[in-house]
C-alpha cells in the first residue's frame, strides 16, 4: 500500500490529517520491520471498527513520579503518541509511571518505547489486552497477550529494544491470517 492510499483510507474514517499521519507512520514502521500483522493490514481492520475519530486523549494529572492519561475513547495509538510527545517535550527529571485508560489498540509497543529511548529515556511499556489466550490444552480464552516492550538508549544512538507478547502469536498475526 502506498502512503497516499493509506492516508486517504485513514482520512475516510474521519481522522484528522495529523492523526492519520500518526497512524500511517506507526503502521508503515511495523510493515517495514516485518510485523505486518500490525502494519498496513490494520487500516482494513480499523475500517471494520466503531470508534470516535474525533476523540482526543488528555493528561488528567501530572505529579513528580506519576502521570495519568484518559484516552477519552481515542485510539490507543493516538493516546500513546500524545504521551510520548509530551514526555519528550517535558522529560521527567526522575522515573515516572504513566498510566493511560480508555484507549485501544496500542499497536507495536516497541515502536513507542523506541521513540522514548531515542529521546534519551529508558522506557518500559506494557498494555492489558482482552482475553484471547486459552489454556494450552484448549478451552475458553483465559488471558490476554499482554505485550511488554523495554527500550534503553545507547551511546551510538540506536537503542536496545525488546518487544514481546505473552502469546505465540500476536492478535495482529491472527488478523493477518497466521
Amino acid at each position: 500500500m502506498t502512503r497516499d492510499e493509506g492516508l486517504a483510507r485513514l482520512r475516510a474514517l474521519g481522522l484528522s490529517v495529523t492523526d492519520a499521519g500518526v497512524l500511517w507512520e506507526h503502521f508503515d514502521a511495523a510493515e517495514r520491520s516485518g510485523k505486518d500483522g500490525h502494519g498496513h493490514a490494520r487500516i482494513a481492520w480499523l475500517e471494520t471498527q466503531a470508534f470516535d475519530s474525533r476523540a482526543k486523549p488528555r493528561r488528567v494529572s501530572a505529579e513528580t513520579g506519576y502521570e495519568r492519561w484518559d484516552g477519552c475513547g481515542a485510539l490507543g495509538y493516538l493516546t500513546l503518541a500524545a504521551i510520548v510527545s509530551t514526555l519528550l517535550e517535558e522529560p521527567p527529571p526522575r522515573a515516572r509511571l504513566v498510566v493511560a485508560e480508555r484507549c485501544f489498540p496500542t499497536g507495536v509497543l516497541g515502536y513507542w518505547a523506541r521513540a522514548l529511548a531515542e529521546g534519551g529515556l529508558v522506557a518500559v511499556v506494557t498494555a492489558t489486552s482482552p482475553r484471547r489466550l486459552p489454556h494450552p490444552s484448549g478451552g475458553e480464552p483465559l488471558t490476554g497477550t499482554n505485550p511488554l516492550a523495554i527500550a534503553v538508549p545507547s551511546s551510538d544512538g540506536r537503542p536496545l529494544v525488546a518487544d514481546v507478547s505473552m502469546g505465540a502469536v500476536t492478535h495482529g498475526d491472527v488478523l493477518a491470517g497466521r
